[in-house]
């Protein structure tokens, strides 16, 4: 049965629209860049967005027989999300915060704890619609336009922008019952992950740590019913990393909605800040009460963003930990799981960054389908981090970013290009394909009305 959700004729408006909105920016002379809502890409643009694409965020149908949701690009995991679950499914994976939207993770890169099974999102796109720097609106799928189909992910907007996509979903339980399994080394860790990764026996996998002596597995798997002697565990009471650290709990029972968003409230451990807004943010009354319409990550990421002008501004240190210098690793890297203990190592024993989050993933589609996405194996370990490191005063502003990437380059990995990034040209086209971005950059976009991948992702320094 297809669900309706969205008149058609309300989306081809849309879409006129667009091409109309595109086109005339172009007969202004004015380079493109897009209108959001929110922002993921956590690097500073000067440039002055112009196209407005944010009223392109319906679901349009539902799809129960073939499992599959019609979505345009601007919608927000969170709305797809409830639209989906009203009938029972959820897209085969959704990245942890909510205000992302389909069409950035797919021309970015996003997955979650689902994603050992069924890849990144990408992957579980059937088709999309594009509108290219032409001004054209070309439907894209492995049988149509496949190059800009395969091009597209990680291209981050370089190519065009999604107007609307199929996604497939799954059917979903009401209960997810989350066990945590609890090591104080870090071998064993890695052997029990790629076990569970490998076995592939439960319905989502995840790791945590907090210190070296202190790694968390995640295994969640779906279930009907509720234990009577049961209380459910509702993030936004309890942070969910703090429920995670206890090393009284062994396991939990979230309703599907609470684990899909169980990392939202508190933008992972955002929240925990070592001063008085932290203890405001963490307070169990505060949580209770206003906290409910606070605590979002969209929000806490403006709240960030405010709190960085305001350190820049006044003496604030009552309210905010300051440091004369600091350099943000808010980062996603993608290693071989043959390799992963080794970088893992490798970024205890010379930068000490905690907690880390470990999404495995696994590549749905032969290597090398996915010219930007190259993962190098089968099985692959995300390794998430978002912390800001003490400069001493000899060190660039780039320090600690340069150590990762060099070590990356070394062992394989690929990093997601949303933050901070400065290989110089030739090392980043040696990791993305250069030759084959090239050849559809002059296809679709031949008059480079959006910016090249390289100038949009490389991170000037100051």
């Amino acid at each position: 049965m297809i669900s309706e959700l969205t008149p058609p004729a309300e989306y081809k408006q849309k879409v006129d629209e667009a091409a109309k909105q595109l086109q005339q920016l172009l007969a202004q002379g004015q380079p493109i860049a897009l209108k959001k809502n929110s922002k993921h890409i956590f690097k500073n643009s000067n440039k002055k967005t112009n196209l407005d694409l944010r009223h392109f965020n319906q679901v349009l149908s539902i799809d129960t027989d073939r499992k599959v949701a019609t979505v345009e690009g601007m919608t927000s995991f969170y709305d797809l999300v409830d639209a989906t679950l009203a009938y029972g499914l959820m897209p085969q994976a959704v990245p942890e915060l909510r205000a992302i939207t389909v069409g950035g993770v797919i021309a970015g890169l996003g997955g979650q704890s689902s994603s050992f099974k069924f890849g990144l999102v990408h992957e579980m796109v059937t088709d999309f619609e594009l509108i290219t720097g032409t001004g054209n609106v070309v439907h894209c799928s492995p049988d149509s336009h496949a190059d800009l189909y395969y091009m597209l992910p990680n291209s981050y907007g370089s190519l065009g922008y999604v107007l609307k996509c199929t996604i497939k979903l799954n059917e979903v339980a009401p209960f997810v019952h989350v066990k945590f399994l609890r090591f104080d080394q870090a071998g064993d860790f890695f052997t029990a992950l790629t076990k569970e990764v490998q076995s592939g026996t439960v319905d989502f996998v995840e790791g945590v740590s907090f210190s070296p002596q202190e790694y968390i597995l995640l295994l969640g798997e779906f279930t009907d019913d509720l234990p009577h002697d049961e209380i459910l565990t509702i993030p936004r009471y309890e942070p969910f990393f703090q429920t995670v650290r206890n090393p009284q709990v062994q396991e939990k029972v979230l309703t599907i909605r609470d684990y899909i968003w169980r990392w939202d409230p508190d933008a992972f451990w955002a929240t925990d800040q070592g001063n008085i807004i932290g203890a405001v943010l963490l307070h169990p009354l505060f949580r209770k009460t206003i906290g409910g319409s606070l605590l979002r990550s969209d929000r806490l990421i403006k709240f960030g963003q405010f709190r960085n002008r305001v350190r820049n501004r006044v003496n604030s240190g009552r309210f905010f930990t300051i440091s004369t210098r600091k350099e943000a690793l808010i980062q996603d890297a993608a290693l071989p799981i043959e390799v992963a203990a080794e970088f893992d190592a490798w970024l205890g024993e010379h930068l000490h960054i905690y907690p880390l989050w470990y999404c495995p993933v696994k590549t749905t589609q032969p290597i090398g389908t996915y010219p930007l996405y190259q993962p190098g194996s089968e099985f692959v370990i995300d390794f998430g981090f978002y912390v800001s490191m003490a400069l001493e005063d000899q060190m660039p502003a780039n320090h600690y970013n340069l150590q990762i990437e060099k070590k990356l380059t070394a062992l394989g990995g690929i990093k997601c290009l949303y933050s901070d990034t400065y290989y110089p040209p030739a090392e980043f086209w040696s990791i993305y394909d250069r030759e084959k971005y090239t050849q559809v950059k002059e296809k679709y976009d031949p008059d480079h009305t959006f910016q090249d991948l390289y100038q949009k992702v490389i991170t000037p320094l100051p």
